[in-house]
């Protein structure tokens, strides 16, 4: 989270924040994920994951689906013959 500070580029700091703002979503910290999606909006406002995550927080999506959702994507990656990296929960 380094790369999120004050002297990042903006763009390393919307990816850390968004990163940020993801890993507080899924263990379910509503309030720490929206203090760090709006971080990643306010150095980039086009920043697509952020404003996706952004959007289920405030629509009140609950983070099992979260969670749900990229577990689907890693699977589907994975049908494609696509490794992305050990799983961490």
């Amino acid at each position: 989270m380094v790369a999120a500070g004050p002297g990042a580029a903006r763009p390393d700091r919307a990816e850390a924040a968004a990163l940020l703002g993801y890993c507080a979503y899924t263990r379910g910290d509503g309030p720490l994920a929206g203090v760090a999606l709006d971080a990643a909006l306010s150095a980039d406002p086009q920043h697509r994951m952020a404003t996706l995550l952004e959007l289920g927080l405030q629509t009140g999506m609950p983070p099992e689906r979260l969670q749900r959702l990229a577990d689907s994507g890693r699977e589907t990656a994975a049908d494609l013959g696509v490794r992305l990296g050990p799983e961490s929960r």
